[in-house]
């Protein structure tokens, strides 16, 4: 997450201590479930399902600014990927999701 928040450019990352703002999170479930079957009732794809709630503070007043329950999902072939792979798409998107809240007109 920091990375991306850094490549984009539109907020300093700083120490907590120095911080207006402070962005957190916590992972409130993670499922795996299957996505698809094949004609032989096979599984084909499973699905990570990452449920969490994402919230800004403004440390300057100590008030939050937003919470935003959030669910990201990220896919993986049962056969020739791992859960980790379908846990990295779901982070990506998590990282998408959030830099649009942040960022993009989102507070």
């Amino acid at each position: 997450m920091t990375d991306a928040f850094i490549a984009d450019g539109s907020v300093a990352i700083v120490d907590l201590q120095s911080a207006q703002a402070v962005l957190s999170g916590s992972l409130n479930a993670y499922e795996r479930a299957v996505e698809t079957f094949d004609a032989n009732d096979q599984v084909e794809q499973y699905k990570i399902i990452l449920r969490l709630t994402i919230t800004l503070v403004d440390q300057s007043i100590d008030s939050t600014l937003w919470e935003l329950p959030t669910v990201v999902e990220g896919v993986y072939d049962a056969d020739t990927e791992a859960e980790e792979d379908g846990l990295v798409e779901a982070a990506d998107r998590l990282v998408e999701t959030v830099l649009a809240k942040t960022t993009r007109g989102g507070w």
